[in-house]
């Protein structure tokens, strides 16, 4: 009798683990703990880490002013390929970018889409909802993006496909999700 409450204590452990050690996912409202809207000590306070600036491209202010726009990643260097983007104050997009030091990240939508998937797998579990939209990209022609609407919420996600597969994607506010490179 005493074995049952055992087992069903290390069920639920192992199931909490599964939980507590997941990747963190990247959804309509931000990736983990952190959303879109936020401010960066309210980004900062979430992930338990200070944002390190990257690019500063407003050249204003501390980067939580209204007039700066700015990217960060954490300072700890957890989780490099994840890119903050503030706009005004506000976070308005997050990248999952890999470098070439870390090519691939663990960091999925939730239904797992990521780094190198395919457009053919976005197109299999996102149906209709996904649809190719037009870049700015001045290379070869090569990259495509593919994007996910949250209508009404004013935001989605955009998966940079290079020859055919997931090399970023981003979720973000409009029009923060139509940038190129950084603040317009």
């Amino acid at each position: 009798m005493r074995i049952v409450p055992v087992a069903t204590s290390a069920a639920v452990l192992c199931l909490l683990s599964q939980v507590i050690l997941a990747e963190p996912v990247l959804t309509f409202q931000g990736v983990g703990s952190v959303r879109l809207g936020m401010t960066a000590v309210a980004a900062e306070q979430a992930l338990g880490s200070r944002l390190k600036k990257v690019d500063d491209i407003s050249g204003h202010g501390s980067g939580d002013d209204e007039k700066s726009c700015w990217i960060g990643r954490r300072a700890d260097g957890v989780e490099p390929e994840l890119f903050y983007l503030f706009e005004q104050g506000k976070l308005t997009r997050i990248d999952v970018d890999p470098s070439s030091k870390s090519p691939v990240s663990p960091i999925k939508t939730p239904r797992a889409i990521g780094i190198n998937s395919t457009a053919s797998e976005i197109r299999r579990v996102y149906a209709d909802r996904a649809t190719v939209v037009p870049t700015d990209d001045p290379g070869d022609g090569r990259l495509v993006w593919m994007r996910l609407n949250s209508s009404p919420e004013g935001r989605g996600i955009t998966f940079a496909l290079y020859a055919g597969k997931v090399a970023a994607f981003w979720t973000a506010l409009y029009p923060a999700i139509n940038y190129y490179e950084g603040c317009l």
